[in-house]
């Protein structure tokens, strides 16, 4: 328990120190690197933290390495294929690649299961988890790489569709490898986590400020206002 405060608190510091450098202009590229290469570790070892309230460590840790795997593998074969398939993560941040996917997946399966808790015993909610999980996935990475271009001082790449639903799809093959270790077997229902939200929103609102940067109005609305609708059906009874 204290660890987990520990990690969110960390977590948050982290983001904080990203978003103001984000603003800052400066031009220490190398600091504003490792700082965000930070945020990239915390985050996954916070988000891992949050899920093993509900499961095992050898679930988690299980199911990690399984999402790593699969997004592993999309990734090289968007290198071996070329456009217009678009790698998830920028150039250059090979290192980062599984802790991103695994931050990206498991963030986008906790709002899901957030924004689908009114439909627990729909016989198709399995499946609804996993598109919706997906399609978050997918999402994330669009303010994804306007962040990395608002960091690295670089236009950012076009995004086309076919490359967003390659995203997808390998965000819910992911899923669908890893849900085994992810269902939770406990006898009594809980509701779903809050903090996976919570991180997801906060690095949202950090893709946001980053379209600000690069004068992408366009994606900034969609961010705020997607990001807008995810909180309305949450909170909505």
């Amino acid at each position: 328990m204290v660890a987990r405060i520990i990690l969110f608190g960390l977590f948050l510091a982290q983001w904080f120190l990203v978003w103001m450098r984000l603003w800052s202009n400066q031009g220490n590229l190398g600091l504003t690197q490792w700082l965000a290469c930070l945020l990239v570790l915390i985050t996954a070892a916070n988000t891992l933290a949050t899920f093993s309230r509900e499961l095992p460590w050898q679930n988690v840790l299980a199911a990690s390495a399984l999402i790593t795997l699969v997004s592993g593998a999309s990734e090289g074969f968007a290198v071996l294929a070329g456009p217009p398939l678009t790698r998830f993560v920028a150039a250059g941040s090979n290192w980062a690649l599984p802790l991103i996917w695994l931050v990206a997946i498991l963030n986008a399966r906790g709002v899901a299961r957030l924004i689908l808790r009114r439909w627990r015993k729909s016989t198709a909610y399995g499946l609804w988890l996993v598109g919706l999980a997906a399609l978050l996935a997918a999402f994330f990475g669009i303010g994804l790489r306007f962040f990395c271009a608002a960091n690295l001082m670089l236009q950012p790449k076009s995004i086309t569709y076919l490359g967003l639903i390659y995203w997808a799809m390998a965000a819910a093959l992911a899923l669908v490898v890893a849900t085994p270790w992810l269902i939770d077997k406990r006898p009594a229902e809980h509701l779903p986590a809050l903090q996976p939200m919570i991180t997801w929103m906060l690095l949202n609102f950090l893709f946001a400020s980053a379209t600000l940067l690069t004068n992408s109005w366009l994606v900034t609305v969609i961010i705020v206002m997607a990001n807008a609708v995810i909180l309305l059906v949450v909170f909505t009874d």
